[in-house]
C-alpha cells in the first residue's frame, strides 16, 4: 500500500493529541459515522476527525478501497490493556471472569491471547444476513480438540462460527449445520500469523474463505441459509457449548455488514500484514537487567534518570508493566503551575530543554517508529503536560524526536497516550524529558514503550 506524500493539520483533537498537532496521513484512520464528512476518497474534510486508534503504537490508514463506513466491529488490540469498546462507535465489550491477557509478539507487537475458557464479547451487536469477518489468528501449540475464535453468543439457527475443524482446519459457518461449511484445506500451522476473512452472501446462500489474502473455500450450499441478526452478537475465544483452544492469539478482527470483494479482501490483507515490536521486550526488574531467552532484543537494558523520589520510584520502574513506576524527586516542579523549578537541562537539536529526565539504553541501536507513555496511575497530576523524547549514540549529543510543547490535559483521558515517529534515526539511547507536569512538586511516568 503506498500512501499519499502529503500532510494533514487538524486543530480539533485536543482530547486525542493535547493540541494542534500536524498529523501525516500514516497517523490516523477515519470511520464515516453520524457528524463525518468525507470526500470520495474516504478522507476528512472540513477539519473534522471521527475516530483516532493506535495500531500497536503505529496509528493506521485504512486504504479507501477498503469500505469503512460498512465496518461494524473492529478490535485492534493496540495497547497493553485489553480493549473495553471497539474503535467504530464504541460498543461495550465484555469479558470472562478470567480473562484472556494482552502480550507482546515479535511479529505483531500486541495481541491478545486466549486460554481455556476466556472469551471478549461485544453483546450488543447482531450480525447482519450477509457479513465479512476478519482476524489474524496465531496458534502456539498443536490443539487437540474443536474450538472457535470468533462465534456467535447464542447457539441455534442465529449461530455463526469460525473455528478449528477436526481440531486442525480453519472452517467457518451458520447454526447447528454439520456439512454445510467452508473449510482451509491446508492444516492452520504453529507458531505462524494467518489472516483469514470470512464472507457471506445470504442472497445467494454463498460463503467463502480466503487465507492470506487468497480465495481457498467456496460453498453454496443452501443449508448455509441463516436468519441473521437476533441476538446473536460476536464472541471471540471460547464458546459456552464448545471446548476451548489453548495458546491461541488473535490480532485485528473485524466485522462488516457487507460482503468484501477479492481485491478489498486483498487490500485488507495487505494493510494487516503491517507489524511492530516493542522495547524492551519484557519488564525490567534493576536499573540494569539482562534480557534472554526473548524472541528478540536479548541483552542488557539500563534504565537511568536525573533524580529518583527514593528507592520505591526507580528508574527502571518507568519500563516496568507492574504497579512500581519512576519519579522525581520531590520538590523539582512548581505545584501551582507545574513548571520545572529545578536546574537539570538537557541540549537536543541545539535547544536546551529544562527537566527531569528518564533516559534508557538498550543492548543494540534501533530506529522507533512510535513510543507509548503511561502517567503514573495514581496521581494523574504528577503526569508530564508537556515533554521532549530524544534520541542519542553517545548519551552526549542528542537529537529531538518528538516535542510535546502544548500542555496536555490528563483529567478524563485515556490512560496512555501514543505518539508516531517520522525520519528517525537508529540511536542506542532515548531520553524522555519531562519539562512541566499538571501541578504536583514532582513529576513521573508508570510506563514507557518505545515500537521499532
Amino acid at each position: 500500500m503506498v500512501l499519499p506524500a502529503i500532510t494533514i493539520r487538524f486543530t480539533d483533537i485536543q482530547t486525542e493529541m493535547g493540541g494542534t498537532n500536524p498529523i501525516s496521513l500514516s497517523e490516523y484512520y477515519t470511520n464515516a459515522s453520524t457528524g463525518y464528512t468525507s470526500n470520495v476518497a474516504g478522507l476528512p474534510i472540513n477539519g473534522q476527525v471521527y475516530h483516532m486508534s493506535s495500531l500497536r503504537g503505529k496509528s493506521k490508514v485504512i486504504p479507501s478501497d477498503i469500505p469503512t463506513g460498512n465496518m461494524d466491529v473492529e478490535i485492534l488490540f493496540a495497547a497493553p490493556t485489553l480493549p473495553t469498546r471497539d474503535t467504530t462507535t464504541l460498543k461495550t465489550i465484555t469479558r470472562s471472569a478470567s480473562p484472556p491477557v494482552m502480550q507482546l509478539n515479535a511479529q505483531r507487537g500486541f495481541c491478545c491471547l486466549f486460554q481455556s475458557n476466556q472469551y471478549l464479547t461485544v453483546s450488543s451487536y447482531n450480525l447482519p444476513q450477509s457479513y465479512t469477518k476478519s482476524a489474524i489468528i496465531y496458534l502456539q501449540q498443536t490443539q487437540t480438540i474443536t474450538g472457535n475464535f470468533i462465534s456467535s453468543v447464542t447457539s441455534g439457527t442465529s449461530g455463526h462460527f469460525m473455528w478449528l475443524h477436526n481440531n486442525t482446519n480453519m472452517a467457518a459457518g451458520h447454526g447447528s449445520a454439520t456439512t454445510a461449511y467452508v473449510s482451509d484445506p491446508t492444516i492452520l500451522p504453529t507458531l505462524t500469523w494467518v489472516h483469514y476473512v470470512v464472507t457471506y452472501d445470504n442472497a445467494t446462500t454463498t460463503m467463502k474463505m480466503y487465507r492470506d489474502g487468497t480465495l481457498v473455500s467456496t460453498s453454496t450450499d443452501t443449508a448455509l441459509n441463516w436468519p441473521g441478526g437476533g441476538s446473536s452478537g460476536v464472541q471471540l475465544g471460547a464458546y459456552t457449548n464448545m471446548n476451548t483452544l489453548s495458546n491461541v492469539r488473535l490480532d485485528n478482527v473485524r466485522v462488516f455488514n457487507k460482503v468484501l470483494t477479492q481485491a478489498e479482501v486483498t487490500s485488507l490483507y495487505t494493510t494487516d500484514s503491517v507489524d511492530t515490536t516493542a522495547y524492551p521486550p519484557a519488564d525490567l526488574t534493576t536499573n540494569s537487567t539482562t534480557l534472554s531467552g526473548q524472541v528478540y532484543g536479548n541483552g542488557t537494558y539500563i534504565a537511568s534518570a536525573s533524580s529518583s523520589f527514593g528507592q520505591d520510584y526507580p528508574p527502571y520502574g518507568g519500563f516496568d508493566s507492574s504497579s512500581r513506576w519512576w519519579a522525581s524527586a520531590g520538590y523539582t516542579y512548581n505545584s501551582t503551575t507545574g513548571a520545572y523549578a529545578g536546574g537539570i537541562s538537557t541540549v537536543s537539536s541545539g535547544v536546551t530543554y529544562a527537566g527531569e529526565y528518564l533516559t534508557l539504553q538498550v543492548p543494540a541501536s534501533i530506529t522507533i517508529s512510535a513510543y507509548i507513555m503511561y502517567p503514573t496511575s495514581v496521581a494523574n497530576n504528577s503526569a508530564p503536560s508537556t515533554w521532549v523524547l530524544c534520541g542519542s549514540t553517545n548519551n552526549t549529543t542528542w537529537t529531538t524526536l518528538h516535542l510535546q510543547s502544548t500542555a496536555y490535559a490528563w483529567s478524563g483521558q485515556p490512560n496512555y497516550l501514543t505518539y508516531n515517529i517520522s525520519g528517525a534515526a537508529a540511536y542506542t539511547y532515548y531520553r524522555f524529558i519531562i519539562s512541566a507536569n499538571n501541578k504536583n512538586d514532582w513529576a513521573g511516568v508508570d510506563r514507557l514503550v518505545f515500537l521499532d
